[in-house]
């Protein structure tokens, strides 16, 4: 008798839990509607049917969540589109949502899903708890899509050298990208357009979705580009081969400044005096680091005579010197092995110290007009014991004049 008590209470309880269970109210994605065809980037509207399906009320609000899918099975592992809250239903209640979501960017190509999930949190206790999804199909119309990440160069370029831009180029797209070029030019604004000046460009076989690549661009500024600041762009896919999303993040831009460096290289032989062997040079002053327009240079000779007067000889040219040829052998004059180098357009005498070490000051004039004129020197010591002439001749410089705003 006792036995059969235990049984009939354990069937009553069961009874009990079993209608408490079937008493929930129970969600169900009864209907969705989305776009025929989605891009990436694009901003599109979706319109979603949450239905109670049962004869018990839904008494607290849930929360709906969207999904894009690879198959019709939707689930949390899914894309991420975005959520919504769905109200308090009454027993057999149908609600209607339209939500506006944005497409990843990193779509693929081909059929997909959109789909949507009753309770996506498990917050509510349904009577069912199989039937909370469903998906619609459509067509993702993925595309590739190049952006040049990082740029690493210098900040100040001089005219006629040679250097490195560092870059880190990625595609954000949902698509493999084919083989494009990437490109460095100059512009005078940071926008890439037709007519900037293209300095470089390097072919890139491919990218792959969601991956990126460094890569290193070499490029040379034009020797007579202009003293100025640009902007030193690097461009993905500058010649368009590559069909993108979005063909408007393929620049990025520095602003760099461009100058000319001025130098002086030595050239020709100098001959043997009472001193040595006389050494020209010509040193930046003023606190420039280079012959430059505006600042001043020193013309010096060393290991010349003591005390002896001598000339500084500055000219246009180491061809000619009015219509004699250039270098001038001084033996036939008794000048032994000197050679004179430079035309004599402008001489600026000066005198040697007791160690025969002696220079002349110049400052150069700050006309534009001067930036990249190349003057030639040498020095002319008087020393009768170096030859019949009397004359000692320095080696000869090549000076070129530099400038930076």
């Amino acid at each position: 008798m006792m036995k059969n008590y235990k049984n009939t209470l354990a069937i009553a309880a069961l009874s009990l839990f079993a209608g408490s269970a079937f008493a929930q109210g129970n969600l169900d994605v009864s209907a969705l509607a989305a776009p025929a065809n989605l891009d990436p980037g694009a901003n599109v509207e979706v319109s979603v049917w949450i239905t109670n399906r049962s004869t018990k009320p839904i008494d607290v609000t849930t929360v709906t969540g969207l999904f894009l899918s690879t198959n019709s099975v939707i689930s949390t592992g899914d894309t991420p589109l975005g959520r919504f809250t769905t109200p308090k239903l009454a027993a057999n209640e149908t609600v209607k949502r339209i939500v506006r979501i944005n497409v990843p960017l990193d779509i693929g190509v081909g059929t997909c899903y959109i789909g949507a999930f009753a309770d996506v949190d498990r917050t509510y206790a349904e009577s069912n708890e199989n039937d909370n999804t469903a998906a619609k199909a459509t067509n993702c119309r993925g595309m590739a899509d190049l952006r040049v990440k990082s740029l690493t160069t210098a900040s100040k370029f001089a005219r006629g050298d040679y250097f490195i831009a560092s870059t880190v180029l990625e595609n954000r797209g949902g698509v493999d990208a084919p083989a494009f070029n990437v490109g460095v030019f100059l512009s005078q604004d940071a926008n890439y357009s037709n007519g900037d000046a293209r300095l470089s460009t390097k072919t890139i076989s491919s990218l792959a979705k969601g991956a990126s690549v460094s890569t290193t661009l070499s490029f040379t500024i034009p020797a007579l580009m202009p003293i100025q600041n640009y902007y030193l762009l690097i461009v993905t896919d500058w010649d368009r081969r590559v069909f993108e999303f979005d063909e408007t993040n393929n620049t990025l831009a520095k602003l760099i400044e461009v100058f000319a460096n001025g130098e002086s290289r030595a050239f020709g032989t100098a001959c043997a005096g009472s001193g040595g062997m006389p050494l020209h040079s010509v040193k930046p002053r003023d606190g420039a680091t280079y012959p430059r327009i505006g600042y001043g240079i020193q013309f010096d000779v060393r290991n010349a005579r003591v005390f002896a007067p001598a000339l500084c000889t500055i000219g246009f040219s180491s061809q000619n010197w009015g219509a004699i040829p250039l270098p001038l052998a001084l033996r036939d004059i008794g000048g032994g092995l000197c050679q004179l180098h430079v035309s004599m357009d402008i001489t600026i005498p000066f005198a040697t110290g007791a160690t025969g070490f002696g220079g002349t000051y110049f400052k150069v004039p700050l006309d534009e007009r001067l930036i990249g004129l190349t003057v030639y020197s040498q020095a002319l010591i008087v020393d009768d014991g170096a030859n019949n002439l009397g004359i000692n001749a320095s080696n000869a410089m090549r000076t070129t004049f530099g400038h930076e705003k």
